[in-house]
């Protein structure tokens, strides 16, 4: 799988440093030999590797020491929770603060509203996705508000 992801990639003369792959844990469990040989190929090639879902399966914490990831998703379920008197603030402050303590990036799923978002990004997370910035919207739709949006510098 890694070798025909880099060779995609090559021919298309694109750089791994713009792509992000997202991983489950459960590809983790599968068969964990054969998937962190993968994971570290396609690291070493450039790619970014993202645990999606952090926090829903086994073994979370076995999977940072074991397999090479430059980000941890906290998983919809745990945002939707935050400040209803449930766990789920306790756990989403953990999360950002381990994540944040072994220098990996961490993004929040399924944040729709402004009080999740505001108390996100006062945990210290460093990306949030959700309906609170966009629907889903079809391809030309983003091509569309790419070729609107200001240049970055």
């Amino acid at each position: 799988f890694a070798e025909r992801v880099i060779d995609l990639v090559r021919r298309a003369d694109v750089d791994p440093a713009q792509i992000e792959l997202e991983v489950t844990e459960g590809v983790l469990i599968e068969d964990d030999g054969r998937v962190q040989k993968a994971i570290g190929k396609l690291r070493a090639a450039g790619f970014r590797i993202a645990l999606d879902d952090f926090g829903t399966g086994y073994s979370s914490l076995s999977y940072l020491q074991r397999f090479a990831v430059d980000k941890i998703k906290i998983d919809r379920s745990f945002v939707a929770n935050i400040g209803e008197g449930s766990d789920s603030t306790a756990i989403v402050n953990a999360v950002v603060t381990l994540g944040r303590s072994m220098g990996l990036t961490v993004n929040a799923e399924g944040v729709e509203t402004a009080a999740q978002r505001d108390f996100l990004r006062a945990a210290g997370c460093d990306e949030m996705q959700g309906f609170l910035f966009s629907k889903a919207v079809p391809e030309a739709e983003i091509t569309k508000r790419l070729q609107k949006a200001p240049a970055a510098t």
